[in-house]
């Protein structure tokens, strides 16, 4: 038994958490629901990147709230407390920046890479398209040929020739 025969796939499991929404809303009015990750475009974010980001955010918090609290009685310790938390902030946002931009070149690669295979895939099946059209053309093209061929009664080699062929059907016009 697997967690997949349970849960179904990614709609079953949206289904599941649409119906567990509506059941609990119903006893806790003031409960809300994020939105659909397919509705607005999101992206996963892997939990390393997201906790430097958490981290991050609460280093910020901390540097804008010792910055707020000075005052000219304890301008010298609030000062030097907020160089510290600078110092110790700057090099993490850094290394946060770099992973950004990482990931943010992976995703423009493979969104162009994805256009690129949707194009391709365009591009193969209006080739296939007409290639069938032609074909389609030229077997009509064959048979009509063949069957004025037989009407005005042409030489009994041709005429053969057109009755006997197996790929195209020939109908004779008296």
């Amino acid at each position: 038994m697997s967690a997949k025969d349970i849960i179904g796939n990614r709609t079953q499991l949206t289904k599941w958490q649409d119906e567990f929404f509506a059941h609990m809303v119903k006893k806790f009015p003031n409960i809300e629901r994020g939105e659909s990750a397919s509705l607005t475009g999101r992206r996963h974010i892997p939990t390393r990147v997201f906790k430097q980001a958490e981290k991050l955010t609460r280093q910020a918090a901390q540097i804008q709230a010792t910055i707020d609290s000075i005052n000219p009685l304890n301008l010298g310790k609030k000062r030097n407390e907020a160089i510290a938390l600078l110092h110790k902030f700057f090099p993490g946002m850094e290394s946060f920046e770099t992973q950004v931009k990482k990931y943010k070149r992976e995703i423009d690669s493979l969104e162009k890479e994805n256009a690129a295979l949707v194009k391709e895939r365009r591009q193969a099946k209006r080739s296939a398209l007409a290639d069938s059209w032609s074909k389609t053309r030229y077997s009509a093209n064959i048979t009509n040929y063949c069957g004025l061929l037989i009407r005005y009664r042409t030489t009994s080699s041709i005429r053969s020739g057109c009755r006997n062929s197996k790929k195209h059907k020939i109908t004779r016009y008296n």
